[in-house]
């Protein structure tokens, strides 16, 4: 029996074996005008339009890098940040497979991913979702990461184009930044996730970019993207990012999202029946997405495809072998790692992220996972229970029904998230303590997607230091006398919030409170207690100093890294204290760090010996941390990103976040490794740096010519006594003499798998582009002759061999 898209197919004449371009010309000139326009803006949020009467079905997009995450709970993959760390195409393949198979299971034709913007400075919001300072290991991965989504019959978006290595106004910044670097730089990776990934949708970024928006911009959308590169596909504008229509159409935007708020039909219309757009403009257009969804089969086929159990549980295994392979093991002195899980009498795990699960940073890439194991409980899955304990932070001891007491407290419940509109009603509270579960707080209003502003006075009876703390399910603001205090203003299960004030007696201040709930349960807690006199109980610090080791799991979250904002360097206050009081009082201590580039560590990295640093893991990251800690699973994850000994060591940090509305990117390609390169200063850590358990050894490098490529071999072996992964790396350095070039770039990779005493031959090949400087002057790539050094080591620091070759 012919299925229904099939028929459909068939009754406007064209077959689904028929040419795509045939097929995408045939619609073309059966739509109105009036339908073409409509179909530049999405809908309901989510989704395209659909055209019935021709067969062009409704699209369904989903956020989600690392998790199909706009339809309930899903598998939560580890953040970009830690697949990079795993110098790994092929895991980043399969990690696309499985989001492409869960994309399928929710009928999403659209995943809106993965991103690829490039680090320039550590405290960008968004800086975990993306592949870390080097333009080629990201794009490289990005392709593998695309082709494993596209080969499950769902597109992929690659984002956000370009130069958006900021949160900070992001929605305004004017980026300015020169021809060179962006084409040696900021653009590449997403060059490669056109031409390698074949990837079918970009996503343009909010910001400006040397003038114009991004979605407005001529030179980036069709100049670049379309002309240059060739890209068949849509290009879609971030949420909200569309701001001229006329410009918009022009500069080479597709698809305005999340709806027709700028691209109105009647707008739109307007400009092509002045002739101030030509429909071959909107045609383009249309086109470009009628040939996406041609050519994904979308016009053929329903998108929803089941799940099996077994596909569910491959899936959750590509999430665990991408946490193994992208942790990093930075310091392990002694050799106090792998602890002997023989030998192992307690472990103590203290730090605020060792329970519940960090699994990801916030905002649009935040999943809620199908199920998550924290570091506490991977550990004690392997240890066993009695022999894992947990101190927990201070913070965690308040106890909410014993708050101090909040006067007058008067709240106003919303229908909506943004506590907009007419209040649905207005309650009297005596205390802010409440768990709605899948309720409300309106016995007939909302159960979910509701807000609450609550308007209070706290009157401190002594002047001191006191803790402020909320939990919620999901967003909540705290403000003492219009000043933020507590800020955690995205979806999340329920979690602790704290922050230090200090109160001055006998004054009254003005509390207000913000929540809201966007689906699934309601928590709302708010309390305030003297702060505590010493971080540890008596009893507490016996624990500690009788531990074998001390795992301190500190870092960000979804409240303090994500998008919109960029997070501190420093990591708060709380966790430095927790460092401190751990090694304070025993010598094994490891700290455990989430985040998605470097952090703060000169007031604390020379009082532990181990550090971990773990990303945003995934749901299974807990597990993975476990076996790294213990020694089943050996490290090999390395840095996809420098780590600075010091923040004012970045020449990006002179012009961030930028001035009067403008960022200049005056450091050029002085980014990451390039950077340090030069020898100003060195990094407390180098991209490509991780250490194992094991050893390495490099040997045989061959260097030569094949036609218009260069094939470089060579040995590593495994020269230690446990089975080992290492991501060895492959550099060019460009001829003597040459000016303005950074002093090597890497150009190729590969991760070998290998048990002790074994050995195996790698072979990179290096095409003409690896050698390529791009010339504003002759607006192309040029090769300066001359000869080029091929550089091999296990970092951007650990050279291990070097060859030659002659070009041109």
């Amino acid at each position: 029996m012919l299925g229904v898209s099939l028929l459909l197919a068939l009754a406007i004449g064209r077959s689904a074996e028929e040419p795509t371009e045939v097929r995408v010309r045939s619609l073309l000139l059966k739509l109105t005008l009036q339908e073409k326009v409509e179909l530049l803006a999405g809908v309901d949020g989510f989704y395209t339009r659909s055209v019935p009467r021709l067969g062009i079905p409704r699209l369904k997009m989903s956020d989600g890098p690392v998790g199909v995450r706009n339809y309930g709970p899903t598998v939560a993959y580890p953040a970009g940040a830690c697949l990079a760390a795993t110098f790994n195409s092929g895991l980043a393949e399969r990690m696309g497979v499985a989001l492409g198979d869960d994309a399928r299971a929710r009928g999403v034709h659209v995943l809106l991913g993965p991103g690829v913007n490039i680090m320039r400075v550590p405290q960008n919001g968004r800086n975990f979702e993306y592949f870390g300072e080097d333009p080629f290991l990201a794009g490289k991965l990005a392709a593998a990461y695309i082709r494993g989504v596209q080969s499950q019959g769902v597109v992929a978006t690659v984002k956000h184009y370009a130069a958006n290595n900021q949160e900070i106004e992001r929605g305004s910044i004017d980026v300015r930044c020169e021809e060179r670097t962006l084409r040696e730089l900021y653009l590449p990776a997403f060059e490669m996730a056109v031409k390698e990934g074949k990837v079918w949708a970009v996503m343009n970024a909010y910001n400006r970019l040397n003038g114009p928006y991004c979605t407005a911009n001529d030179w980036l959308n069709n100049k670049v993207l379309k002309s240059e590169w060739g890209f068949p596909g849509v290009v879609m504008s971030d949420w909200g990012a569309t701001h001229d229509a006329e410009g918009a159409l022009k500069g080479g935007l597709d698809l305005e999202m999340p709806g027709p708020d700028i691209w109105r039909p009647d707008v739109v219309l307007r400009l092509v029946r002045e002739g101030k757009v030509p429909e071959r403009t909107i045609d383009d257009k249309v086109a470009r997405l009628l040939r996406m969804a041609v050519a994904m089969g979308f016009l053929d086929r329903p998108q929803q495809r089941a799940q099996t159990a077994a596909s569910l549980n491959r899936n959750r295994q590509t999430a665990l072998d991408v946490a193994r392979e992208g942790i990093v093991l930075l310091k392990n002195d002694g050799g106090l790692l792998p602890l002997d899980r023989s030998k192992v009498r307690r472990v103590v795990v203290m730090g605020p992220n060792a329970h519940p699960a960090v699994t990801g940073g916030g905002g649009s890439s935040w999943t809620l996972p199908e199920r998550s194991v924290s570091l506490l409980e991977g550990l004690r899955a392997l240890l066993g229970e009695s022999k894992v304990v947990r101190i927990p932070s201070p913070e965690e001891r308040f106890d909410f029904s014993a708050s101090l007491p909040v006067r007058d407290a008067r709240a106003e419940i919303f229908e909506g998230t943004r506590l907009a509109g007419q209040p649905l009603a207005a309650r009297s509270w005596e205390r802010i303590d409440f768990d709605w579960g899948e309720s409300g707080p309106v016995a007939d209003g909302p159960k979910d997607r509701f807000s609450v502003r609550v308007r209070a006075r706290i009157e401190p009876v002594k002047t001191g230091a006191y803790i402020l703390g909320t939990e919620s399910d999901d967003g909540v603001a705290v403000l003492l006398d219009g000043r933020p205090v507590i800020e955690d203003w995205s979806d999340h299960g329920a979690k602790r919030e704290t922050k230090k004030v200090r109160l001055e007696a006998g004054r009254s201040y003005e509390l207000e409170i913000r929540y809201y709930e966007n689906q699934g349960l309601a928590v709302l807690r708010f309390g305030w207690w003297p702060e505590p006199s010493s971080y540890l109980l008596a009893d507490e610090e016996r624990l500690v100093r009788g531990a074998d080791a001390v795992v301190v799991a500190v870092g960000f979250g979804p409240s303090s890294e994500g998008e919109g904002w960029d997070r501190p360097y420093e990591l708060p206050e709380g966790q430095r204290r927790a460092i401190y009081e751990a090694t304070r009082l025993n010598r094994n201590v490891i700290v455990v760090v989430n985040s998605g580039a470097g952090v703060e560590t000169e007031s604390w990295i020379g009082r532990c010996k181990g550090l971990l640093q773990a990303w945003y893991p995934g749901q299974e990251g807990g597990t993975a941390l476990a076996e790294i800690l213990l020694g089943i699973t050996n490290p090999s994850g390395k840095l996809p990103s420098s780590w600075e000994r010091r923040l004012s060591d970045l020449p990006a940090l002179r012009n961030y976040p930028g001035k009067d509305g403008v960022v200049r990117y005056e450091e050029g390609l002085n980014v990451g490794y390039r950077f340090f390169d030069r020898g100003i200063t060195k990094p407390l850590f180098p991209f490509g740096f991780g250490l194992s358990y094991t050893r390495f050894d490099y040997s045989d490098l061959v260097v030569r010519r094949q036609g218009e490529r260069v094939a470089v071999r060579f040995r590593v072996r495994n020269a230690g006594q446990r089975p080992g992964k290492e991501a060895a790396q492959v550099y060019v350095v460009p001829p003597k003499g040459v000016a303005d070039r950074p002093v090597k770039e890497l150009r190729g990779f590969a991760k070998v798998s290998l048990k002790p005493g074994e050995a195996a031959f790698v072979s990179v090949s290096l095409d003409r582009r690896a050698f390529e400087r791009w010339d504003t002057q002759r607006g192309g790539w040029v090769l300066d002759p001359g000869t080029y050094t091929i550089w091999v080591g296990g970092s951007s620091a650990d050279k291990r061999l070097e060859g030659r070759v002659r070009l041109p």
